[in-house]
């Protein structure tokens, strides 16, 4: 049984192992689309080759000397002169030449805290030389007072400035700036935890929360400044363990990036922390995985979540504004069980970059990194052919425990075809007329189909992509595992085909005067399923057992 500081270092050598065989480009740089990942692979490489208890398969000497060289490049991309606007700065992304790449206001958010906390851990390995260079990047941080704003978003972004603002404090003994940091964080989780994180199942910018104040926790000295870190990582520990589910993260996504969706692959934390997957065959997102201690104060809070034994019901509201609840709120639910969870959030939101992943049916996350998630979807602003994010609206959902119904009003454009494209993982698959039944390892899915519709393989993103046009169109999912299906008497997949052939004789689906309608029972315990909604789009009917859905038990409470 491995624990959090053995698989810390699997993830480190896996990254160090990609750093030292990585191609450099002219400008002697790994990477220029994003700065940022040179500095994190060569924080890794540097650590590895300097750790005498971490065994590489390269030469240490070349690794060191790598490292240092990478992290001095990156290091020299500052914006050292006071009077420029943008001091204290990075550039993103590099473009044709490094060296003119402008300054962006992103990298140095996270980056900030990592160099400190990368110095405070590894400085005495350093040499003179690059020890003065993250001395005075550091300064150049603390000086360009890029963080000194107000909290008013509660997001990620203020998350790491308040961050910096307990460390620069701290590091530079500036007592004022120091008490100012301390009492933003106290405001930012006094208010996620009276009103909530409006940033649902958000990676990677959740993972930006546990960085960027594991970083303070490891360099704070002040006692109230100190608990409220612990307080604040327990806090978003909670949050991340309501939904994981051995590496995935179940239901709705406030932002959804395409190594987030329609597979999880941001997995190295939860690694790390939770255990109990495979270790990632390739790295989708580094940051600092194997590096840093993001462990929660709390050591129950992951393993509980990592050895989850029994189904429960997730429900939570999710504010619309962070400082106002009662203006309006989101309402997010999830069905997690051992094996897979169901779930979504009932209100269509259009968020930043149109990113907001609806609702689906979540596995665990695979090792090659291939789909573990099915959903169907109207495509909308930003949708591009095989990205499988970015829907549209006009469509409603019943979820309710193993189930999920989506009924899809017709687009406002008569002339567009009303196209609903449907993920599912790898399995053993039987298509019907309408229906498509399925085995993905431990989980059988059945679907339901209004429509009919065409299914082709994805074989790089490792799914079946299903396509259905109709301008009114609907789907059911329901998942349930092995055992399940054998309790039933369905013990096979031809067996759980029929049963849901038979559920579906006598039509779960109807379009009336533009209504549009969906009746049916659940295969797994009966429950009877009724959403109806009109031809705009508004849900007209939500019941389940005949009773309308409530969402009295809605909390932010944790």
């Amino acid at each position: 049984m491995t624990n959090q500081t053995d698989r810390r270092k699997e993830v480190l050598v896996l990254a160090a192992e990609t750093a030292f065989r990585l191609p450099r480009l002219d400008s002697g740089f790994w990477f220029h689309r994003d700065m940022r990942d040179n500095l994190y692979y060569a924080m890794h490489l540097y650590a590895a080759s300097t750790d005498p208890e971490v065994e590489v398969s390269f030469s240490k000497n070349e690794g060191a000397r790598l490292g240092e060289e990478m992290l001095l490049l990156v290091l020299g991309l500052q914006v050292n002169a006071p009077e420029h606007p943008m001091y204290g700065h990075w550039p993103l992304n590099l473009g044709n030449d490094p060296s003119g790449a402008a300054p962006h206001t992103l990298p140095v958010e996270l980056l900030g805290s990592l160099i400190a906390w990368y110095h405070h851990r590894h400085g005495g390995r350093m040499g003179e030389k690059l020890q003065n260079a993250f001395e005075e990047a550091m300064r150049h941080a603390y000086m360009g007072n890029y963080y000194r704003k107000p909290v008013e978003y509660f997001n990620h972004h203020e998350s790491k400035y308040v961050s910096q603002q307990v460390i620069w404090g701290e590091l530079f003994q500036d007592k004022a700036l120091a008490a100012e940091g301390r009492d933003n964080l106290r405001l930012l989780l006094d208010t996620i935890r009276a009103n909530g994180m409006r940033e649902y199942g958000a990676m990677p910018w959740f993972w930006h929360w546990v960085q960027a104040f594991s970083c303070a926790r490891a360099l704070v000295k002040d006692a109230e400044t100190l608990q409220l870190l612990h307080d604040m990582l327990d806090y978003l520990w909670k949050v991340r363990s309501l939904t994981y589910l051995k590496g995935a993260w179940a239901a709705p996504h406030s932002r959804g990036l395409g190594h987030d969706i329609p597979a999880d692959r941001n997995t190295l934390l939860d690694y790390v922390e939770y255990g109990g997957f495979p270790l990632p065959d390739s790295i989708a997102r580094l940051e600092a995985a194997g590096i840093l201690e993001v462990s929660p104060p709390t050591g129950e809070i992951t393993a509980s979540a990592a050895d989850r034994t029994d189904a429960r019901e997730v429900r939570r509201l999710i504010p619309i504004h962070p400082q106002q609840l009662a203006e309006g709120c989101l309402h997010s639910y999830t069905y997690m069980t051992p094996d897979f969870a169901v779930g979504g959030v009932w209100e269509r939101a259009t968020e930043f970059d149109n990113e907001q992943h609806r609702w689906d049916v979540t596995l665990p996350a695979n090792r090659d990194g291939s789909v573990n998630k099915a959903y169907f979807f109207r495509p909308g602003n930003g949708f591009s052919e095989g990205d499988y994010r970015h829907e549209g609206g006009l469509c409603q959902v019943l979820l309710h425990r193993n189930a999920a119904v989506a009924l899809f009003a017709p687009p406002e454009d008569p002339e567009a075809a009303g196209l609903v494209i449907g993920v599912l993982p790898k399995g053993d698959w039987q298509f019907g007329d309408r229906q498509i039944t399925g085995l993905a390892g431990t989980v059988y899915l059945v679907v339901h189909l209004m429509n009919p519709y065409t299914c082709v393989e994805n074989e790089e993103r490792g799914c079946l992509e299903i396509r259905s046009e109709g301008g009114a169109n609907g789907v059911a999912v329901e998942a349930f595992t092995v055992e399940t299906a054998s309790a039933l008497g369905l013990g096979s997949l031809n067996g759980v085909a029929a049963a849901a052939s038979g559920q579906g004789q006598a039509g779960l689906f109807s379009n009336e005067g533009g209504a549009i309608a969906f009746a049916g029972k659940t295969l797994a315990d009966g429950a009877e399923l009724r959403l109806n909604i009109a031809a705009d789009g508004s849900a007209v009917l939500r019941t389940i057992n005949g009773s309308p859905v409530s969402f009295e038990e809605y909390t932010v409470a944790l």
